[in-house]
């Protein structure tokens, strides 16, 4: 009987719908190597044109302290989609890292100069094009050294939920690595 009611749950939460954890499902697709073809993403190289004595190193911080269950999408057919904040933001803080190296910048853990990373907003909701999904990622970008913070924030659609939530991330990453003030800051350009 027991036995039973196992494989009856498991059925009910495969097809009715249980909560999933989205963490799992988008980290593996923030890397540069997947997401630039699909994104077609610039590599930029922000070591050229600078003042600095070599490249300025930096350190991402995941700022995020929220660990509790953050909804991403009620509407999905198979069940709520969330992700821990904490957890998530700690991906999204790799993946800008692996984007610095990429852009020819040092990260260093110990000495580089402060980027503070936390979430404003993430949904999914249905695309409005009849298929998929549209993603809607805010994060909130520091830079403590030179006073600076603003909002970065990116769209996608996809058919797939992954998919979507991490194009909108890479989307946003990139207007941060885009964002004058920041490229000025790491080429040692103005006021420090």
């Amino acid at each position: 009987m027991k036995k039973c009611c196992v494989i009856l749950l498991v059925l009910y939460c495969g097809l009715i719908g249980c909560a999933k954890n989205f963490n799992q499902f988008v980290s593996p697709k923030l890397h540069p190597q997947v997401l630039n073809s699909k994104l077609k993403s610039e590599v930029l190289d922000l070591s050229q044109n600078g003042n600095c004595p070599g490249t300025l190193p930096l350190n991402v911080l995941n700022m995020e302290t929220r660990v509790e269950r953050y909804l991403i999408n009620t509407t999905h057919p198979t069940g709520d989609w969330y992700i821990t904040p904490k957890i998530f933001t700690g991906h999204v803080a790799r993946y800008m890292e692996e984007k610095l190296v990429e852009s020819k910048l040092n990260v260093d853990k110990v000495r580089g100069e402060k980027i503070l990373v936390f979430l404003e907003g993430i949904k999914i909701k249905n695309s409005k094009r009849g298929w998929g999904v549209h993603a809607y990622a805010q994060f909130r970008i520091q830079i403590p050294e030179i006073k600076h913070a603003r909002v970065y924030s990116g769209d996608a659609d996809s058919p797939m939920g992954d998919y979507a939530v991490a194009y909108a991330v890479g989307t946003a990453v990139m207007q941060f690595l885009n964002d004058p003030v920041f490229q000025k800051y790491v080429r040692c350009q103005g006021e420090r």
